[in-house]
């Protein structure tokens, strides 16, 4: 991922909404399904994850090891994720409604 690219994915992110919210200590198949389902349908999305720093820290370092996924930014307790869609459709990608 260049620089450029990058940049404008912080870009987009900047106006997002957190899509998903973690409360629990580690990531449990559910919200793997909900966080894989969400990548696919916006290929960027926001997630707020929501606890003391040492379960953000841990949560964060699983968020990192979601397979073809790629953190973009992380600010404190929010996380930016990005990953290309087998099959974007252009309604629901934040990318392409962003028209970058």
């Amino acid at each position: 991922m260049d620089k450029k690219f990058l940049k404008k994915l912080i870009s987009i992110g900047h106006t997002l909404s957190p899509i998903l919210r973690i409360t629990k200590q580690e990531l449990s198949p559910n919200v793997l399904h909900e966080l894989n389902r969400a990548l696919d349908d916006h290929e960027l999305i926001k997630v707020k994850i929501v606890g003391e720093k040492e379960i953000r820290d841990n949560l964060f370092l699983q968020l990192k090891e979601v397979p073809e996924t790629k953190v973009v930014q992380r600010i404190g307790g929010v996380v930016l994720l990005y990953r290309l869609s087998k099959e974007t459709n252009k309604k629901l990608s934040n990318i392409f409604r962003a028209g970058k």
